[in-house]
């Protein structure tokens, strides 16, 4: 599945807006395998509510809810 990743958006992390964006255009999951970038992030940490699931060392949390374009 097509989506997203901060490895070029390091600010993808820490902006609400553009997180947001992300969400309305479509990406459904957040993948996270820093746990620490919850603790540090108030705009991850707000995403990352409705755990679905792990992976090994990555939690894997639901977007939809948050979305506006469902």
């Amino acid at each position: 599945q097509r989506g997203w990743n901060n490895y070029l958006l390091d600010s993808l992390s820490y902006n609400p807006e553009l997180m947001e964006e992300k969400i309305n255009s479509g990406a459904k999951y957040l993948f996270v395998s820093d746990t620490t970038l919850l603790a540090t992030s108030a705009a991850m940490k707000q995403y990352a509510t409705h755990r679905i699931g792990t992976y090994k060392n990555i939690a894997v949390y639901d977007l939809r809810s948050f979305s506006k374009t469902n």
